[in-house]
């Protein structure tokens, strides 16, 4: 039994001539790195600042990080098998779509969605409670300055 799991395990994550190794070690930040390279569009070296992955000193002028380029692809690799190539590309662009759609609300507006999301409220009824709470902070800072200016 103990022959046939190492036979299983070289055929998976094993290649000829080389040690066995962990088909991906951190499949989160694998993933995380394809996400950041197809759909924000990062850099290697940008998304191994977010990642906290320091850039090889031999690669710290030249713009690459070959640790996270390969992340990236394994991360890529697990969702394609896991959706299929048309459906990863599918995937890529709704979150494009969707983080413009983001970027193009007003502050109020994401805390606004953010808030009905955790808080499991409507959308209305948490905008209503950020704009509250957004007038309430600007009559205590007018306040404040009328206060200092007396």
């Amino acid at each position: 039994l103990g022959s046939v799991r190492k036979l299983t395990s070289f055929l998976e994550f094993g290649a000829p001539g080389r040690r066995q190794r962990k088909a991906a070690e951190d499949a989160d930040r694998d993933v995380r790195a394809a996400v950041l390279r197809d759909v924000d569009g990062l850099t290697y070296k940008e998304i191994g600042q977010v990642l906290g992955l320091p850039v090889p000193d031999e690669y710290g002028d030249k713009g690459d990080h070959p640790t996270v380029r390969q992340a990236a692809n394994r991360g890529r690799r697990i969702v394609v098998r896991a959706l299929g190539e048309e459906r990863w590309r599918q995937h890529v662009r709704a979150m494009r779509d969707e983080a413009e759609r983001w970027c193009s609300l007003s502050e109020a507006q994401q805390e606004a969605e953010s808030m009905a999301e955790h808080l499991d409220i409507p959308y209305e009824e948490a905008l209503r409670r950020v704009e509250e709470e957004e007038a309430y902070f600007e009559e205590r800072r007018r306040s404040k300055a009328e206060s200092e200016n007396d």
